[in-house]
């Protein structure tokens, strides 16, 4: 998978990449490498395809939207 990708996906989302790094438990700054493609790993950007649009993932975590 491309950086621009996970850029794309992330911002159809709404995400930001801080947001989505903390919801995945990995740094912001390993997050910006992936998406920016100074890092690659196949594992991370399944996990970023899976996650859910980030009002339902608010609403699911009960943080309100």
């Amino acid at each position: 998978m491309k950086a621009i990708e996970l850029k794309i996906e992330l911002i159809k989302k709404g995400w930001t990449q801080k947001d989505a790094a903390t919801a995945l438990g990995i740094h912001q700054v390993y997050m910006n490498q992936l998406c920016n493609g100074r890092r690659k790993s196949r594992r991370t950007a399944t996990r970023i395809m899976l996650l859910p649009p980030y009002k339902e993932y608010l609403k699911f975590a009960g943080r309100g939207a």
